[in-house]
């Protein structure tokens, strides 16, 4: 459990230079949305699957509700920063 738990907290620590990057300059160039649309994706199934189970690991599942946190924060600023970039 506690493994799971240091997992999910270096997870969202990977993503905050991505997040700092992109709102301190405002420049989404080089960010696929679709890498974090399917990442999206891949977490709410595996919450899915999660949910069917008896007694889920804590671990993943901070792990999935940082996770999602993270792609739809990243998915935010790539619409709102495209369309601010692209009326320059």
């Amino acid at each position: 459990m506690i493994f799971g738990i240091l997992y999910a907290i270096c997870f969202f620590i990977c993503y905050i230079p991505q997040i700092y990057k992109t709102v301190k300059y405002k420049n989404v160039e080089g960010l696929s949305f679709s890498m974090f649309l399917l990442s999206l994706f891949g977490y709410i199934f595996l919450g899915l699957n999660l949910w069917s189970k008896k007694d889920p690991d804590p671990g993943i599942i901070a792990n999935i509700v940082i996770g999602m946190t993270c792609c739809i924060t990243i998915m935010i600023y790539i619409i709102k920063y495209r369309s601010i970039n692209s009326n320059r």
